[in-house]
């Protein structure tokens, strides 16, 4: 079933070259509530990478840090295997009545990253989420959601695609728990997929005189993910 959603205006160079990978979080030996790696994500060059396994959405990201920032007093964000809606192994931040985390993405200089999409899961009954947001490594907002509903985990799980892709040399994914309580950690994130892409000169100086471009989100729900 999909769910339409306004345009979301973003700035989208005219042409690049592109990569993509799938963080889809499967770690060998990992276990539930056990701590993410931060090394999970980082210049992926391959399917695998001794205990971390990854998606493919046409070749991959060398160029790409990844980073999982918790807002309250644990940074580490943590792995869980089952009961996300219907997703398998996900990130989530564990400690109850948090703010909420940020998902980090930081290119190499010369590089842009671009935001593909993520899917969005509830591990409990129906929340009130406060905010879900894009932003540049300046605080731009690419994308937001306020104040929405996660549907119970009987429920699928939401599915975000930036059909033409965000692009920014950092892409911060800000997610927002606050006044959640104990139900902050029933939400995780699980198939984030991003590129790497080099703009070429001419898209460069269109981007420098601020030509806007449209990026289409489809927020749609998904069966047996």
């Amino acid at each position: 079933m999909k769910a339409p959603y306004p345009l979301l205006i973003t700035f989208v160079a005219a042409a690049f070259s592109a990569n993509a990978t799938v963080l889809n979080f499967d770690i060998t030996g990992a276990t539930d509530s056990s701590s993410l790696s931060q090394a999970y994500g980082d210049r992926v060059t391959g399917i695998s990478d001794g205990s971390f396994s990854y998606g493919s959405a046409g070749n991959f990201t060398p160029n790409i840090v990844v980073d999982y920032v918790g807002r309250s007093a644990a940074n580490d964000l943590s792995f869980w295997t089952k009961g996300y809606s219907d997703l398998n192994n996900v990130i989530y931040y564990e400690l109850d009545g948090a703010l909420g985390f940020t998902i980090k993405l930081s290119a190499d200089p010369g590089f842009l990253v671009r935001l593909d999409g993520f899917d969005f899961g509830n591990f409990g009954g129906q929340l009130l989420v406060p905010s879900l947001q894009v932003q540049d490594g300046q605080g731009n907002v690419l994308f937001s959601r306020t104040n929405f509903t996660l549907e119970a985990s009987s429920a699928s799980h939401q599915d975000y695609d930036f059909v033409s892709g965000l692009l920014a040399s950092e892409m911060n994914i800000i997610l927002d728990t606050t006044g959640l309580g104990g139900n902050s950690d029933n939400i995780a994130f699980d198939n984030i997929q991003f590129g790497q892409t080099i703009p070429e000169p001419s898209s460069l100086v269109l981007g420098a005189i601020g030509i806007l471009g449209f990026s289409l989100l489809r927020v749609r729900d998904k069966r047996n993910g």
